[in-house]
């Protein structure tokens, strides 16, 4: 029997992305929570797209994925696939507790880093986290601290932030070298939306840490009252540049 070469069998492993949207469940390894995630390819003939990571504030049941396919045909224009991830544990919201600091996070990392980017041929340099309402808190002030030196693409959080409440592994060190270069950080928040003092605290956590990122602050609008199309495709214009397509 001919020996497959590695070419081959690495092709064989990576498993094909849905053109499709697919809902499944994930449980990750050291919490047990349970949790649902939707996924979907940019299109059929996409070789090794980016990832579009969204987490919806009130995520904690079916509206984790309100609004998917319009999310996920902006995504395609920068060749992003789309990933909408539901709170797990039947929590109401993302953000860390006092009680339970660690439990989202490690969650979120667990299905990216066991599932979806194993299991699927991506291109991890093009990796973008949008958090809306509380998804952007827990971006802000609990996801990221912890994780954002380990990717490259960034974030856009919109309607939403916060300072980390616990102390997170090297949370207040300086940013290494060019990470501005290769994460770039994009925050969109009206000045009378009840989360923007909450959300400059974070900013100014990040900026303390020497991070650049660019901040969009209309002065109308309430909580999340803006174009979510037109303000997704300024961040994601500001994170990997002008569309693809």
């Amino acid at each position: 029997m001919k020996a497959m070469s590695l070419t081959t069998a690495l092709l064989v492993l990576a498993a094909t992305l849905p053109v499709a949207k697919v809902e499944k469940s994930f449980t990750d390894k050291t919490w047990k929570r349970t949790g649902k995630y939707t996924l979907v390819s940019p299109g059929k003939d996409t070789k090794r797209p980016g990832l579009f990571v969204w987490l919806h504030g009130a995520g904690g049941g079916p509206s984790y994925a309100g609004n998917f396919d319009a999310l996920a045909k902006t995504a395609a224009k920068w060749k992003l696939a789309t990933l909408a991830v539901q709170v797990p544990g039947h929590a109401a919201t993302w953000p860390a507790t006092n009680e339970s600091p660690d439990v989202h996070v490690g969650y979120l990392r667990d299905l990216l880093h066991d599932v979806v980017l194993k299991e699927y041929e991506l291109d991890d340099e093009r990796l973008v986290f949008v958090g809306f309402s509380a998804g952007s808190t827990f971006l802000m002030g609990d996801y990221l601290p912890a994780h954002a030196t380990s990717y490259r693409g960034g974030t856009v959080m919109l309607c939403g932030g916060g300072p980390p409440i616990v102390a997170m592994p090297l949370g207040s060190n300086a940013l290494p070298a060019g990470f501005n270069d290769r994460f770039k950080m994009y925050v969109h928040i009206t000045i009378p939306d009840f989360l923007y003092q909450q959300t400059m605290h974070g900013l100014g956590y990040w900026q303390m840490r020497g991070a650049t990122p660019e901040v969009v602050t209309p002065k109308t609008g309430g909580h999340c009252d803006f174009d979510l199309t037109k303000t997704l495709e300024a961040g994601l214009t500001k994170v990997l540049g002008p569309d693809v397509k």
